[in-house]
């Protein structure tokens, strides 16, 4: 019968297109997970933890300043804030001997390229590469952010004990100098 050999063909056909689609869909799935490995990987190595980011943004000094009988725990927090901090300057460190400093956008999508090496999307690479490159500007600012913060506080802190006469003599241009050398002290 004619109609059924057309009719054999035509479902040979459509479970052909519909296997071809299954595959097509299998092998995006594929790059989508090797994609956010990539990702995962990259976070794991360049991020901080959501208590480091917190501790830059919002650590107050105040139990630094106003040290009690509890002094061990405000030195827990104060050397979590400098951990943080150094942990900041290592991820840059890190960022840039990975990208490189010239034309770091094109090696973020070298980087994420390699990452994903299945993936033909320029447009993918170069969202990577420009997310990277907003994750390095956004560290570069809660770092800049936190030194200055840090700053501040030494800058106030010294100065209240510069204050202090049983800390410093009378003459107000030594204790001048000597809290801008106890600040540059504390700073390097």
């Amino acid at each position: 019968d004619p109609n059924a050999g057309a009719s054999v063909s035509a479902a040979l056909q459509q479970e052909q297109r519909l296997a071809a689609l299954l595959s097509d869909c299998f092998t995006q799935r594929n790059l989508a997970r090797q994609r956010v490995e990539a990702v995962e990987q990259f976070m794991e190595r360049f991020d901080l933890s959501q208590e480091d980011s917190r501790l830059l943004d919002h650590y107050s000094f105040e139990d630094v300043s106003s040290i009690t009988n509890n002094e061990t725990s405000s030195m827990i927090h104060g050397m979590a804030f400098l951990k943080a901090l150094e942990r900041v300057r290592t991820i840059r460190i890190e960022l840039g001997r990975t990208f490189g400093t010239s034309n770091s956008n094109s090696a973020m999508a070298e980087y994420f390229k390699q990452q994903s090496s299945a993936s033909t999307a320029d447009n993918s690479r170069s969202l990577g590469a420009s997310s990277a490159l907003r994750m390095m500007e956004s560290l570069a600012q809660k770092q800049e952010r936190a030194y200055e913060r840090l700053y501040h506080w030494l800058q106030k802190y010294l100065h209240l004990h510069s204050m202090d006469p049983h800390n410093h003599p009378s003459s107000s241009g030594a204790a001048g100098e000597e809290m801008t050398d106890r600040l540059e002290e504390a700073l390097s």
